[in-house]
């Protein structure tokens, strides 16, 4: 039988739940993203847009595109 395993990312074992220290490292590496503003910007009324809506017994979402 396996002792450890990986499951989504975090070491798995009879000891418990840990984190993968490689997954750490890797995303440690990462350059920082290049972030410029404005990151957001005000509706622009001139230019078209849709209002996409969805409903379940639970929540309502809506994505303005």
């Amino acid at each position: 039988m396996v002792q450890e395993g990986i499951v989504l990312g975090h070491v798995v074992s009879q000891r418990g739940i840990k984190v993968n220290k490689a997954k750490i490292e890797s995303i440690a590496r990462l350059p920082l993203p290049l972030i410029t503003a404005p990151i957001i910007q005000p509706l622009n009324w001139s230019l078209p847009f849709e209002i996409m809506c969805d409903a379940s017994d639970y929540t309502v979402g809506a994505v303005l595109g």
